[in-house]
């Protein structure tokens, strides 16, 4: 698609460690909580590819294809002086962010620096390609939360955390939650929102078994059914219901996952934008 694209954040576990992908600003942390310590604190996992940090400018200005400039909307419109000491990249800075645009011209105006989609934006070095980061899981580690921007854009990391704390072991609820402040948020300071889109998942230890790791699911059902006078059909369903992984010699499993999405309003971008860059390709 010439002017829209998407953001897309992953994490993958294998054995001990996660590895996480991203692009664009959808975010994912993972939060820790040690013993004997009331507050559980958050890591971050991703770091949002936007215009705010200079080594992405610097790498979208090696990649582009053609001359690009980074500005406010203010700065575009010549309401503000052009420049590129935007500062850190904080819950105020954020409404309005410094954007990528063709030199001189209004496009394409994305306010990130990698995405999927948004091909006109592909020439300005706006790219499709993620950053890839890996993390050693221990037990202290409580939950994984996948959220977009639309969810970010006014929580703070903290305020995340505490949320799906309050909630422990109750993925749905935390993600209601996390749904619910950011849209009521953004309904106080705006007509609409943005994408919404919450993952939560906790991440809870099971008893040590020394031989558990080692045996397959056949083996590991049969043994249940033995046990706890469970038939196939319900082994079958928890094995569906659950995601499970091992770590060392012992199983972490269940992974309590629960997503929550609202639908959101693009915005897309005003037909004269369209119109310029249409009569920008005629004349090259």
């Amino acid at each position: 698609c010439n002017f829209s694209g998407t953001t897309a954040v992953t994490a993958l576990i294998c054995n001990s460690m996660m590895h996480v992908a991203n692009v664009g600003d959808s975010r994912a942390i993972m939060i820790k909580g040690a013993e004997g310590v009331p507050k559980w604190s958050a890591v971050e996992l991703t770091s949002d590819q936007t215009c705010f940090r200079r080594d992405e400018r610097e790498r979208a200005t090696k990649d582009a294809r053609v001359p690009i400039e980074f500005l406010t909307i203010g700065m575009r419109q010549g309401e503000v002086p052009p420049s590129e000491e935007f500062g850190e990249e904080t819950i105020e800075a954020a409404a309005a962010p410094p954007r990528v645009f063709l030199k001189g011209h209004s496009i394409a105006g994305t306010a990130f620096t990698r995405s999927l989609g948004d091909a006109v934006a592909k020439e300005l070095g706006v790219v499709a390609y993620p950053e890839i980061f890996s993390f050693q899981l221990d037990d202290n580690t409580k939950a994984l939360v996948l959220c977009s921007d639309g969810v970010f854009e006014f929580l703070t990391n903290e305020q995340v955390v505490a949320i799906v704390q309050r909630f422990d072991g109750d993925p749905h609820g935390a993600c209601e939650e996390l749904i619910r402040q950011s849209f009521n948020t953004w309904m106080r300071v705006d007509s609409k929102t943005d994408d919404i889109t919450a993952i939560v998942a906790y991440l809870e230890g099971a008893p040590p078994h020394e031989n558990l790791a080692k045996m397959k699911w056949g083996k590991l059902k049969k043994n249940m059914h033995n046990k706890m006078g469970r038939d196939s059909s319900t082994l079958a369903r928890s094995k569906s219901d659950h995601v499970e992984y091992h770590t060392g010699s012992k199983i972490k499993s269940p992974i309590h996952v629960s997503t929550c999405i609202i639908v959101f309003h693009c915005c897309c971008l005003k037909k004269s934008i369209t119109k310029e860059y249409s009569q920008l390709s005629k004349s090259q």
